[in-house]
């Protein structure tokens, strides 16, 4: 991959940025899609950071206007991006179930039912949520990341970082609170 998103680049500078930026997120970058994707999409991750650093090799030159730690929140939003992109081409091609599919003997626990259903249900009001606070509260949750670490990823203040995951717990609650009534 990071041989072809080398041959759109014509500048040499700007074939060692990219491959800067490829060498140093590539990993963070991955986990970060895995976690944006649902479950059953988790193995398009690969495919998902393919199409965002595509799109970085075509915009390289807008990462050499950026300071290095915008470049990261910057990678960091195309990747989620592309990941929403690809839930969303997916959905539309998912066939409806017909009544006759849903009438099998299979068995199926209650308690996995309900812990899919959970998991889906929290991951869908997650995703619901404005991106200033979503993405603090993900690199939060999925990666273990402290505020100091999230405000460097972000670009902004460590407090400010903190902030915004509080902000984000309590919507959620809000949120989760709101569909119980």
């Amino acid at each position: 991959m990071l041989s072809l998103c080398l041959t759109v680049i014509d500048a040499p500078d700007r074939r060692d940025l990219f491959t800067a930026l490829y060498e140093d997120y590539h990993t963070v970058l991955l986990r970060y899609a895995m976690s944006v994707l649902t479950p059953t999409y988790k193995s398009y991750a690969e495919d998902v950071l393919q199409d965002t650093f595509i799109a970085v090799a075509r915009h390289i030159e807008e990462f050499e206007k950026l300071p290095p730690e915008r470049q990261k929140a910057f990678l960091l939003t195309i990747t989620r991006h592309k990941a929403i992109d690809f839930l969303r081409k997916e959905a539309r091609q998912v066939e409806i179930i017909s009544d006759s599919e849903w009438a099998t003997d299979t068995f199926v626990p209650v308690e996995s039912m309900i812990s899919d259903e959970g998991y889906a249900r929290l991951c869908r009001l997650i995703r619901s949520l404005d991106d200033i606070y979503r993405t603090p509260l993900e690199m939060n949750l999925l990666y273990g990341m402290d505020s100091r670490e999230i405000g460097e990823w972000l670009g902004i203040t460590a407090k400010n970082a903190g902030v915004r995951i509080s902000r984000a717990k309590e919507k959620l609650k809000q949120l989760l609170l709101k569909e119980e009534e």
